[in-house]
C-alpha cells in the first residue's frame, strides 16, 4: 500500500468536453506520482509529478498530464446530488485513501495544499 504525500476527495475533473469525474479523487504518492480517480475509485490517470504542470488562478485550474490537458474544480459537479447519490462509494474511497470522512477543507486549502506539494517535487532536483 502506497503513502500518500496528498489526497483529496471531490474534485471535479473534465478533460475537453468530457467529464471525467463530477466527484473524483486526486493523490500524490510518497513515490511523487499523480493518480486521478473517477467517482467509482478507479484510476483513468498517473503521472510523475515531474511531468505535470499545474496553473490554477481564480479564473480555471488546468492540469496538464503527457498527453492531456483537464480543467478541475476542488469540490463536487454539485454537491446535493453527490451527497445523495455517491454515499456508499465515497466511504469506501476513503477508507482506501487512509482519509476521515469529514474533509474540513475548503476548496481553495485543497487547491493551495495540492499546488504547494506540486511545487516542493518539482523543485526538487
Amino acid at each position: 500500500m502506497e503513502g500518500w504525500l496528498y489526497q483529496c476527495a471531490g474534485v471535479h475533473i473534465v478533460e475537453g468536453m468530457k467529464q471525467r469525474a463530477t466527484n473524483g479523487y486526486i493523490g500524490i504518492t510518497d513515490q511523487e506520482e499523480l493518480i486521478l480517480y473517477d467517482n467509482k475509485g478507479e484510476v483513468f490517470d498517473r503521472a510523475p509529478v515531474k511531468a505535470i504542470e499545474a496553473k490554477f488562478s481564480l479564473m480555471a485550474n488546468v492540469l496538464k498530464t503527457p498527453g492531456h490537458k483537464y480543467t478541475m474544480e476542488f469540490h463536487p459537479l454539485s454537491q446535493n446530488i453527490a451527497g445523495a447519490a455517491f454515499g456508499a462509494v465515497g466511504a469506501i474511497a476513503a477508507a482506501a485513501f487512509n482519509k476521515t470522512e469529514n474533509d474540513t477543507r475548503s476548496e481553495k486549502e485543497k487547491k493551495n495544499q495540492f499546488v504547494e506539494t506540486v511545487k516542493q517535487i518539482q523543485a526538487k532536483g
